[in-house]
């Protein structure tokens, strides 16, 4: 009989086996399937002049469990990536050929002494301890990460397509292992061999890293863990606050300790209250405000996304918000990054006297239909102040995007000088909006 969805033609000759089989599945579907067939049998003892098709599963519970045999490339450099609280580590082992049909004795006596048979070739400190978790979620998902892709391929070996690797790369995650060849195109292994050596580097990981001591990397991991359940008992986002103690809305102040046993205080970002979180928390994988950037705020102005991106580019970045409004007018007291210019977007050349070239435009955009003449100052806008290879954000109406008549993507200039990236729904955090991210002027190599 066929297993697991393959398929077996049945003669005639044979349908009188029917009656010995021992079926490894309680489907009754299955069973009736064969309750069918041998009544025919019965009905037609001389055999049947005909060919049936039976399907018939196995049942999950009698599938081995047991994992593959890890096959290791001969010849090829071995590196170990390892996940640590504040970093990623890559490890070149050595000998690992000659240990793989090894007994158990001469892999313990390997693990016990990893000075001798691991060099750590990389390291990539995470910023923050929510960096750290931004990571940590990523690589539970079995998701390569820019900063993980980039680790990798600038530190590894370079291959020659064509030719096969030079190397490969063990992971502790399969589905992970699977991800990071599809996407960067290394070879990669994951097996019960990979886990035993790693067990060497876990034993004495802080001997690797200059200036890692036990102590501080046992409080980096508690900083994680408190941040990851956290975010396991409700999902949240959360910025380093600018400006400590200050709460616009009565948001939650969290507070994770620092190496030098300082508190750093974050602040929950509410998706309910600002598209751009609503934007994160729906998969937005492009997020293109980062430290030190120098972002332009226009169209309709949420003070609470002000404060948030006031956040992500830090001191030494900076917010320029263009619009009437009072309340951003007065936020300028607390936060020094952020300038508020009062004036229409749609007048862009009135403020080109006081405003640089900035690498992210984030346009807010409430209205239902959007005029021709509103993506224009869009375009105009990006053409004043956006540089070549800069970033655009614009949070509007699904209608607006999808629309081929009036939507924002439909304008002639912007499809000439826009590179989407990605379109993001919002829902069912904010209804029928969408956000927009893309690249303008990228240059073609």
């Amino acid at each position: 009989m066929a297993c697991m969805n393959d398929r077996k033609y049945v003669s005639n000759n044979r349908l009188s086996r029917l009656r010995q089989i021992e079926t490894c599945t309680d489907s009754p579907q299955i069973r009736a399937e064969l309750e069918k067939l041998k009544r025919l049998v019965d009905a037609h003892p001389k055999g049947l002049n005909t060919t049936f098709k039976i399907t018939k599963r196995k049942n999950r519970s009698n599938i081995s469990t047991r994992p593959r045999r890890e096959v290791l490339g001969q010849g090829l450099a071995a590196y170990f990536l390892f996940e640590l609280a504040s970093g990623y580590a890559l490890f070149h082992a050595h000998g690992v050929d000659d240990l793989h049909m090894a007994n158990f004795d001469a892999h313990e006596k390997y693990i016990n002494c990893p000075d001798q048979t691991f060099t750590l070739k990389a390291f990539h400190p995470f910023l923050s301890t929510a960096d750290a978790l931004v990571q940590m979620i990523a690589i539970s998902n079995s998701t390569v990460t820019p900063q993980l892709k980039s680790f990798l391929v600038d530190n590894l070996p370079k291959w020659i397509h064509g030719k096969g690797s030079s190397c490969f790369v063990a992971t502790s995650n399969p589905f992970l292992a699977h991800k990071i060849t599809s996407t960067t195109g290394l070879a990669t292994r994951c097996g019960e061999f990979s886990f035993n050596l790693m067990r060497g580097l876990r034993m004495k990981i802080d001997k690797f890293i200059d200036g890692l001591e036990p102590k501080d990397l046992e409080k980096q991991q508690l900083n994680l863990a408190r941040l990851y359940s956290r975010q396991r008992e409700e999902d949240f986002v959360c910025t380093k606050n600018l400006v400590p103690g200050e709460a616009l809305y009565g948001e939650e102040l969290i507070y994770i300790q620092n190496e030098d046993g300082t508190d750093i205080e974050y602040r929950v970002w509410n998706p309910l209250k600002s598209k751009l979180a609503a934007a994160i928390m729906c998969g937005v994988k492009n997020i293109c405000v980062k430290p030190g950037a120098h972002v332009l705020y226009i169209g309709d102005v949420c003070e609470i996304t002000v404060t948030y991106l006031s956040d992500l580019v830090g001191s030494d970045g900076l917010v320029y918000v263009v619009g009437i409004s009072d309340v951003v007018v007065n936020m300028v007291e607390k936060r020094p990054n952020v300038i508020t210019i009062i004036e229409k977007p749609n007048l862009c050349c009135n403020y080109r006297m006081v405003l640089g070239m900035v690498d992210v435009i984030f346009a807010n955009v409430v209205n239902p239909i959007v005029s021709p003449h509103e993506a224009h100052w869009i375009v105009n806008n990006a053409r004043f102040y956006l540089r070549a290879g800069g970033h655009y954000m614009i949070s509007t109406q699904a209608n607006n995007i999808n629309s081929t008549s009036q939507g924002i993507l439909a304008n002639n200039d912007f499809q000439r000088q826009f590179n989407p990236i990605e379109l993001v729904m919002l829902e069912p955090i904010v209804r029928e909006t969408v956000m927009a991210i893309g690249s303008y002027r990228v240059l073609e190599e």
